[in-house]
Order: C-alpha cells, then structure tokens, then sequence
C-alpha cells in the first residue's frame, strides 16, 4: 500500500495521528472530528459536516437524444445524495429539427426518440 494521505478541510491532525495499517472504511476521532479510511485511494477523509462524508452520487437514467442535440446532465436527487440523469446526442450527421420534450420522451414529427 501506498504511503496514506489526509484529506478534508480546516487544520487537519498530521499523519502520524493516525493509526497505521488502517482497515478500509475503519474510522478514527481525533479533536472531536471523525475520519474514515478508504484503501483504494488510500486515504483518511473528513467524515460529516465539512468534509462531505456521507454524500452519495447514483447514475439514474441515461437517454439517447437525435445528433446535433445538445448533452445535459440533471440532478433528480438532493445535493446531499445525487441522482444523476445524463442525456447524450447519438451520432451521426442528421440535423434535427426542433422537438418538444415531454413525458421523458422527445418527439420530433411524431417520431419518438427516447
């Protein structure tokens, strides 16, 4: 295993605070702040408020728009815990015409691109 950094914000304890040869997810309080380890990185990371511990990311849906349309990225969850919808243009060289979105589906002509 590399050599473990720290990471979070505001004064952080020195490495040497830490106990060695951490266990992935094992947790440690120092000064009132609760730092979790995370092996693949590795690394001790701020847990709580301030050092994002606890936030979640999730991939929702991803849809394929008509080429030339432009990708858009929304958040249908929380700041706190994302849910990330993605919508990606296809390839190719067909100019689209203007569609209507609606329902989760674009139409363009009545043609149903989704």
């Amino acid at each position: 295993m590399d050599s473990p950094s720290v990471m979070g914000f505001g004064q952080l304890p020195p490495l040497s605070a830490f106990p060695p040869n951490p266990s992935d997810g094992q947790t440690v309080v120092i000064h009132g702040r609760t730092y979790r380890f995370v092996l693949s990185i590795p690394a001790w990371f701020l847990d709580g408020p301030g050092g994002g511990g606890g936030a979640t990311v999730t991939v929702g849906t991803t849809t394929t728009l008509p080429p030339g349309f432009p990708a858009n990225v929304t958040n249908t969850g929380t700041p706190q815990h994302a849910i990330l919808n993605f919508f990606i243009p296809g390839g190719g060289s067909v100019t689209p015409t203007p569609g209507v979105w609606g329902g989760g589906d674009l139409w363009n002509g009545g043609q149903n691109w989704s």
